[in-house]
């Protein structure tokens, strides 16, 4: 999934420099919200990591301009939503709505 994720990441890049917008730096580390020690602790974070990211995939969705976009959009967030869900994440109603 991590591969997934990397290609994800590129085609937004790519999204925003053909809109001349500067992409975001990520931050250089980060201490994550579960200390992961064995396959259940892993899979809580990948949860959280999951429905954390689901706001934003609800915000791209909503923001996109054109058909190939909202396609990309929506597929982002059913396949974050469904990974989230199959980690134990409950599911969220309109995720990235105000």
């Amino acid at each position: 999934e991590l591969g997934s994720i990397r290609v994800l990441r590129d085609r937004l890049v790519a999204i925003l420099a053909a809109r001349s917008i500067d992409a975001p730096v990520p931050q250089a580390a980060y201490v994550p919200s579960v200390r992961v020690h064995d396959a259940a602790s892993a899979g809580q974070l990948i949860e959280q990591m999951q429905s954390a990211l689901l706001p934003y995939c609800g915000l791209f969705l909503a923001s996109a301009s054109n058909a190939s976009n909202r396609k990309l959009a929506f597929e982002t967030l059913a396949g974050t939503a469904a990974s989230a869900r199959s980690w134990g994440a409950p599911l969220a109603a309109w995720p990235g709505w105000p």
